[in-house]
């Protein structure tokens, strides 16, 4: 069975980014992580994207704590403190 939308935006949540293979496009994975501005909102993101074969399973979760540092760190230029 395949997850519900309810359930993969809450996973998204809890490990504080997004990852996506072929959704999009045929052979192209994507990474994503929010920027928070100081009143804790979505500001904007980062994505990493590229082919499968570079960004794809057993790869991607290299690119996962560069990605979450950067975020958490313009979000913190941004004002935000946490939740």
């Amino acid at each position: 069975d395949l997850p519900t939308l309810v359930q993969c935006l809450a996973q998204v949540r809890s490990q504080g980014y997004a990852i996506v293979h072929g959704e999009y496009e045929e052979g192209f994975s994507e990474i994503a992580a929010p920027i928070f501005d100081h009143q804790g909102q979505v500001a904007a993101t980062i994505a990493i994207s590229g082919p499968t074969f570079r960004v794809g399973p057993g790869r991607i979760e290299s690119f996962v704590e560069p990605l979450l540092e950067t975020t958490f760190t313009i979000s913190g230029q941004l004002g935000y403190r946490g939740m």
